[in-house]
């Protein structure tokens, strides 16, 4: 076995003798466009807790993220936006923030839309997804 196997059963196996049972959980999303003229600007985040935090490496995460846009005739803009958080800029956090920002050009209408976060702890294999209401709004 190789070393990072080897390190990722240790750190399994004290999580699960630590008797502190986690649950990924999304919570707090927040979204809203701002109209530029031509287009909107989209700022969006949700907080995230109840990761796996692999402290045999720095220590770090690995959550792996999809945002899709649901339009006002219920369609679906499918990974609008994915990536990963994997590293850790504080020793130990509770929680962490997730924010995206994107551009929405103008052939999108005016209208209630839905931004739905899907997450994924790689080392946990939990999954939890979270969705938030904004408005496009042309004045």
């Amino acid at each position: 076995m190789n070393k990072y196997i080897i390190a990722t059963l240790i750190s399994i196996l004290l999580f699960a003798c630590s008797g502190r049972e986690i649950k990924l959980e999304l919570f707090s999303p927040d979204a809203y466009a701002f109209y530029l003229g031509d287009s909107w600007e989209l700022n969006s985040s949700v907080r995230i807790k109840g990761f796996f935090i692999n402290e045999e490496k720095k220590p770090d995460v690995r959550l792996t993220y999809i945002v899709n846009l649901i339009q006002p005739d219920s369609s679906v803009i499918y990974e609008a936006d994915k990536g990963e958080l994997k590293e850790l800029n504080q020793e130990t956090p509770e929680e962490l923030v997730l924010e995206v920002q994107m551009n929405i050009d103008s052939s999108f209408a005016s209208g209630i839309y839905h931004i739905q976060y899907i997450m994924k702890d790689e080392y946990s294999a939990q999954k939890d997804t979270s969705v938030k209401m904004f408005e496009l709004t042309s004045y």
